[in-house]
């Protein structure tokens, strides 16, 4: 009986070092991206996304595709960027993960701008903004990812709005 626990524990442990192998994984990818090592990140979100897919983990599938997203996007190839983002806002609105909400709206606002498409893209900017607030709320530590000039993703946002949706 306790060999069998023992067991069972370890099995948990493995999958949970996996999870967070799988986590690391997307950090790495987003950090490629910032490095414009474009083929390495996709790689790397793209045997994520493969990972996840085979536990059936919403969180990580959609973290995969967001970032499947900014490659694609990084790549100059909107239209993959735009229906990724999509997907990605589709998972996380199925667990309600406002903050994963926030960054895909944001990250679809700026797809569009790329397309011209200013008034999808300032609506996209405001809706990220009140996910935001709803994930200050719900999620301890949030953690966006944010222009350098900025010092919160709230300030980004609001900066975005004020210069290129007034």
């Amino acid at each position: 009986m306790h060999l069998k626990l023992l067991i069972i524990a370890l099995l948990a442990m493995t999958f949970h070092a996996s999870a967070k192998d799988l986590e690391d994984q997307i950090f790495q990818a987003e950090k490629m991206i910032h490095l414009k090592n474009l083929v390495r990140a996709e790689a790397l979100a793209t045997d994520a996304y493969q990972e996840f897919e085979k536990t059936g983990d919403r969180k990580g599938l959609g973290e995969a595709t967001f970032v499947l997203g900014l490659v694609h996007k990084s790549q100059k190839k909107t239209d993959e960027a735009i229906n990724e983002f999509r997907q990605a806002l589709v998972l996380f609105n199925s667990i309600d993960y406002y903050s994963g909400i926030a960054r895909a709206k944001f990250a679809l606002g700026n797809a569009f701008w790329g397309i011209g498409d200013t008034d999808r893209q300032c609506d996209m900017y405001r809706q990220s903004l009140s996910e935001f607030e709803k994930s200050k709320a719900t999620e301890p530590n949030p953690i966006f990812w944010i222009n350098p000039n900025y010092t919160s993703f709230e300030e980004m946002v609001n900066a975005f709005i004020d210069q290129l949706c007034a």
